[in-house]
């Protein structure tokens, strides 16, 4: 069983609730539906848009079988099916990957396009010439679209309130609520009419339906994932977009880090070479104070030389001066002990020539200087009369002093 919506009145026709559902353009769909003619040889349009002829499905009843499908951009192509156009019959029509767009009558292939039809279609109106009304009665069932393999609309009038006498009828639309409205429809509820199982096609139509039905609650409950599904993609993609933005702002950052990294790099390099100058000008100045330093040394090394020479010679100089000193000791000694002789042969006089001494026309110093503690003095002073005086440190507090007496005798005290 299949309930039609019948056209009777020449100004009749279904609008979509004030709103053109959209098939995008570049996009694979299907669109099947439930058509028939009940009477006249003229042509009518299944599906249109308002604003001229475009986005249409007609077919002609005129001599012709011709149906002509066209996109919004007005890329049209006319199929030459052959059918009884009496017949409640399933028409499909398939815009595969490369926009070509096939014909199916009762699930059989008839024609594909030899041009590619890739506009979109904006759906407005059941029964409508664009702006005019045909005067064409004709009945249609169910009329839906897939698009990606996906339900987008499913106008179903055995889903649709038949019993609304005196009011307008309204095909509920399955899916998103795009119901369509009738305008100018007689209100007596002759507008629907229920066929019974009938001839071969219908039957084959009805048994469609009926799947078609059937896979309705799944449907819809598939639409509601895939809207859910959407609006999760939309939430996606605005993080996405979000996330994008953030990366070129972060891509930014990081290219003008590696400017500042690339530009500090050159600069370190440029230090870098300059340090290695300087290093090379520091060794090269290392090595002539290095070798200057040797040079030094090694003056330093010859003068230690000429200093140790010159101390060995003031040693043996001073050996010298020692075994003069110890003969001067021995002569001391030996000076003493004739001191003592004279002291104890105090009744002794000792007689000088008084001419040797008045040879003597000043006054002469001999003195013999030794080094240490002790130092030797002869002293021999003129006087009138002459004096000879001999005097000699014994020690620290014994002097022993040697007088004359008279001009020819020296007295030993």
């Amino acid at each position: 069983m299949a309930t039609l919506i019948q056209k009777t009145v020449g100004s009749s026709y279904l609008h979509f609730a004030g709103y053109a559902p959209v098939v995008a353009a570049n996009t694979e769909f299907e669109i099947e539906y439930l058509f028939r003619f009940d009477n006249s040889n003229d042509y009518g349009r299944v599906v249109g848009n308002g604003s001229g002829y475009v986005s249409r499905i007609l077919h002609w009843h005129n001599g012709s079988d011709a149906i002509r499908i066209t996109d919004h951009s007005g890329t049209s192509y006319d199929f030459s099916p052959s059918y009884t156009h009496t017949d409640l019959v399933k028409f499909k029509f398939v815009r595969g990957a490369d926009m070509k767009i096939s014909l199916h009558i009762d699930d059989v292939f008839v024609e594909k396009s030899n041009v590619v039809i890739s506009g979109e279609f904006r759906f407005e109106y059941f029964f409508r010439q664009s702006n005019a009304v045909a005067n064409v009665h004709m009945s249609l069932g169910y009329f839906k679209v897939d698009v990606g393999g996906i339900p987008f609309l499913h106008f179903s009038p055995d889903d649709s309130d038949t019993s609304n006498t005196g009011s307008q009828p309204v095909v509920v639309e399955l899916i998103n609520g795009y119901d369509a409205a009738g305008q100018s429809f007689a209100t007596d509820g002759t507008v629907w009419s229920v066929e019974p199982s009938g001839p071969v096609r219908l039957t084959r139509s009805l048994s469609l339906l009926t799947g078609f039905k059937q896979r309705k609650v799944n449907n819809i409950s598939l639409l509601s994932g895939v809207r859910e599904r959407k609006q999760r993609e939309t939430t996606l993609q605005s993080g996405f977009k979000r996330r994008f933005k953030n990366d070129t702002t972060l891509q930014t950052d990081l290219l003008e880090r590696l400017g500042r990294t690339i530009n500090l790099r050159s600069q370190m390099r440029e230090r870098l070479s300059n340090d290695t100058a300087i290093q090379f000008n520091l060794a090269a100045l290392n090595t002539s104070r290095l070798s200057n330093s040797i040079e030094l040394v090694a003056s330093f090394r010859e003068r230690v030389s000429r200093n140790v020479d010159i101390n060995i010679k003031i040693l043996e100089r001073k050996i010298n001066n020692v075994a003069i000193t110890a003969g001067l000791l021995n002569r001391l000694k030996n000076d003493i002990a004739m001191i003592s002789a004279f002291r104890n042969k105090r009744a002794v006089d000792i007689t000088i020539s008084v001419s040797m001494l008045q040879r003597l026309e000043s006054g002469i110093l001999i003195q013999f200087g030794v080094e240490g503690d002790r130092h030797p003095r002869i002293h021999l002073n003129q006087t009138t009369p002459p004096k000879v005086q001999l005097a000699y440190v014994a020690s620290e507090s014994e002097i022993i002093q040697i007088t004359p007496t008279s001009p020819t005798k020296i007295q030993l005290q």
